[in-house]
């Protein structure tokens, strides 16, 4: 994945794509009783959340940082890959390739920029993506890092 950004592995962003918490005691450190019940208020959702990383996930995931992406979809199409997967996935943003700067919003964006480099992209009936909402959980206090569809209420 970190080839297909264009970046090194130790500067890549990875999140971690679960079907629901109950993977969360795995790949992240404890975490407050606050925190845990803003988590469940808003997932499934538009939402990922910066946390401390357990020593479970690998370094390559943390590299330089301490924190991991955790994210619980509200997409009826991801869902059913990961319930059939039984397994948590890792993923990442990406970006346009000729406007680094710039994520692509149309499934037709993607195609153009990814087909010939993935073995498969799934689209389900939207011409718009969606960016989640960033929301770094690893300090005293939450953080909006990335404002994205998911609207925080802490």
């Amino acid at each position: 994945m970190a080839q297909l950004k264009g970046v090194r592995v130790d500067n890549a962003r990875f999140s971690i794509v679960c079907n629901d918490l109950s993977h969360l005691a795995t790949f992240t450190k404890p975490i407050s009783t606050p925190y845990y019940r803003a988590l469940k208020r808003h997932t499934p959702g538009m939402f990922t959340f910066l946390l401390e990383a357990s020593s479970l996930v690998p370094k390559l995931f943390t590299s330089r940082r301490t924190t991991i992406g955790l994210r619980v979809p509200d997409h009826d199409f991801l869902q059913r890959v990961l319930t059939q997967l039984g397994e948590p996935l890792v993923v990442s943003s990406v970006h346009r390739k000729e406007n680094p700067e710039e994520y692509p919003m149309e499934a037709i964006d993607l195609e153009e920029d990814w087909s010939n480099q993935v073995a498969e992209i799934f689209f389900e009936d939207t011409s718009k993506m969606l960016l989640s909402t960033v929301v770094d959980f690893s300090g005293l206090n939450p953080v909006v890092v990335r404002q994205g569809a998911g609207e925080w209420n802490p």
